[in-house]
């Protein structure tokens, strides 16, 4: 009779799960390293070293130099106008200006005492004199003058006489008007009675001729729009009117009029006297 082995007789259960050994983990095998890499690192080469030196060395004398100019620069600034034309220099907007370097130096400028006198287009020009009136002014040499002598109506829409200056197409009107009411010499009054619905008073203004009252505007014409300078010269019982269509040729002969020791009384009709100035072409008075 064979011998039993107790292993292959015991039983084998029923729905048993089977065990199952580990499974070892898979490893990823690892590159070699190549030997370069495992080498160190050279250093710098001793040229590369002394072209680095040198140029430092370069760039901080060019520095230096630089900023030495500057320094100097600034140093040989003694005036307003150095510091006017030195880089970086600031101008401040006073009177008299004054002028401050970027270290800020400080420099006035100078300012002289005495004012450049302004020509005198005048000079030259002739002279003309009104003796009834004792009134002068100049016109240009090379202008034309006339005196027209008007009738006059009551003394108000026409006036006693008058002069003019012509040059060209510039041509300045001088008359002698009787005053009504002294009224009259107010914006109001030049509006409402000098002015008729078609022009009105613009750069009103009141001043003194002298001891004379003064009145200055202009006549702006409504529909066109063109401007008359007028000036009156208020008298005791007449005024003196300038006007005229150009503004400066006005200004000029306005600045020229002015009163003269009275040599001959004002009449309503006065007589004509020639009179003469060394400067002046004789005139007929008005």
């Amino acid at each position: 009779m064979d011998p039993v082995n107790p292993v292959a007789a015991s039983p084998i259960p029923v729905n048993q799960t089977p065990v199952q050994e580990p499974v070892p983990p898979v490893q990823t095998p690892i590159p070699p390293i190549p030997e370069a890499s495992l080498k160190p690192k050279s250093k710098l080469s001793l040229p590369i070293i002394v072209a680095l030196v040198i140029l430092i060395l370069a760039l901080g004398t060019v520095g230096y130099l630089v900023y030495k100019n500057a320094t100097s620069r600034t140093l040989n600034i003694t005036t307003y106008q150095d510091c006017a034309k030195a880089k970086g220099s600031l101008i401040q907007e006073s009177f008299p200006p004054v002028c401050v370097t970027k270290d800020g130096q400080r420099f006035t400028q100078e300012v002289s005492s005495t004012p450049t006198p302004t020509p005198d287009i005048t000079a030259n020009w002739k002279i003309y004199s009104n003796q009834p009136f004792s009134f002068e002014f100049k016109c240009p040499p090379t202008s034309t003058h006339k005196t027209v002598e008007l009738t006059t109506k009551d003394g108000i829409k026409f006036p006693y006489s008058q002069e003019s200056c012509a040059e060209g197409q510039d041509q300045i009107n001088i008359s002698i008007w009787k005053i009504i009411n002294q009224e009259v010499f107010t914006l109001e009054g030049v509006t409402k009675e000098l002015l008729g619905a078609s022009l009105q008073p613009i750069d009103y203004k009141e001043t003194f001729l002298g001891q004379n009252k003064m009145v200055t505007y202009k006549e702006q014409n409504l529909s066109t729009q063109v401007e008359r300078s007028v000036a009156l010269i208020i008298l005791t019982d007449k005024y003196i009117r300038l006007d005229g269509f150009s503004q400066d040729y006005f200004n000029q002969i306005l600045s020229t009029f002015k009163f003269v020791e009275q040599t001959a009384t004002p009449s309503a009709s006065p007589t004509s006297t020639p009179t003469s100035s060394p400067s002046a072409t004789p005139t007929t008075g008005v």
